[in-house]
């Protein structure tokens, strides 16, 4: 299942390894070494429920969801001639997590969304730095809150010098093939992006990012860099807690207050751009409109507040204890 995700560019095959790997594999593997047809919805159950009573509910819905993905795709397979050839053989009758029971309580939607504070006190706080995920999280905030999945892919020959652009691709949504998402970089991200390009080149790496040779840097290492911020800023009273995935929405939220369209921020983030309009028909890229939203947006990232505002988190205050 993972294999049918890479080919076709998903970012959650890395996901799908590493979770089956932790809590399949390792967890359980006298089921992980057993014929996939004989694979129960009790086994599945308590596969799942580990996680549950663990406190890992978003891990297990996840985890319940590609279980049921990899299953429903190797029934296809059996049928469907546009399937992987990969899927086939594994006499799979049923699905065995189709019948098990969704966990909706555990997909709550974070609306959490940094203020403008916060955000120049993180962004301040990155630019202290030069380690790969600090660079990769600026690149993502002056791109407008592009997603990391997608962004530590990104490759040497993604880079356009000379129109100043780089393209990533977007496999989100039913897409059979990634979408091309071309973004206008400004002068800081133009010369991020160049001095990325020009040390991949020296260590005759093709990815931005990388990890190793042939790998780029995992969105969780970003992450535990971040914990590590968010951590100091918490210390020092810069903010509320906060964790990466917020970054994104924070630079929807503060982008519409600086008057972008909301069909603009869907063009500068690539979200909501599947309809049968865009396509089959819409082929402007919109570089002009995203270049001079994104060059205002990196010179408000760098304008400083005035001197007589100084916006500072509030600490809760300490509930009073009836003797």
């Amino acid at each position: 299942y993972a294999e049918a995700l890479e080919a076709k560019g998903k970012p959650a095959a890395r996901d799908v390894r590493g979770m089956t790997r932790l809590h399949v594999a390792e967890a359980f593997p006298h089921y992980a070494d057993a014929p996939a047809r004989e694979f129960t919805r009790r086994q599945a159950v308590e596969v799942v429920r580990r996680l549950v009573e663990r406190g890992n509910g978003r891990t297990a819905g996840k985890l319940r969801s590609y279980l049921r993905a990899a299953f429903a795709l190797a029934l296809k397979a059996e049928s469907d001639a546009s399937a992987p050839a990969k899927m086939l053989g594994f006499g799979i009758e049923a699905n065995p997590i189709a019948d098990t029971a969704a966990m909706p309580q555990f997909n709550r939607t974070r609306s959490r969304a940094l203020a403008e504070s916060e955000l120049r006190a993180l962004w301040a706080r990155l630019k202290a730095t030069d380690t790969p995920s600090a660079l990769a999280i600026r690149l993502s905030l002056l791109l407008g809150g592009q997603r990391f999945e997608q962004l530590l892919r990104a490759g040497v020959a993604d880079f356009d010098a000379e129109a100043a652009t780089l393209t990533l691709y977007d496999p989100k949504g039913r897409r059979t093939e990634p979408r091309a998402h071309v973004l206008p970089l400004g002068k800081q991200a133009a010369e991020l992006v160049a001095a990325r390009a020009a040390a991949a080149k020296a260590a005759t790496v093709s990815h931005l990012f990388p990890a190793d040779a042939d790998r780029s840097l995992d969105p969780r290492t970003v992450s535990k860099f971040l914990q590590g911020v968010r951590r100091a800023m918490l210390a020092a009273n810069e903010a509320t807690d906060f964790q990466l995935s917020d970054l994104r929405r924070t630079c929807e939220t503060r982008l519409a207050e600086r008057g972008v369209s909301k069909d603009l921020r869907a063009q500068i983030q690539s979200h909501g751009l599947g309809g049968v309009q865009h396509r089959h028909y819409d082929r402007y890229e919109y570089l002009k409109e995203k270049r001079a939203a994104l060059d205002a947006w990196a010179a408000w990232l760098e304008t400083k507040p005035a001197d007589n505002v100084v916006p500072i988190a509030k600490k809760p205050r300490a509930r009073k204890v009836a003797s």
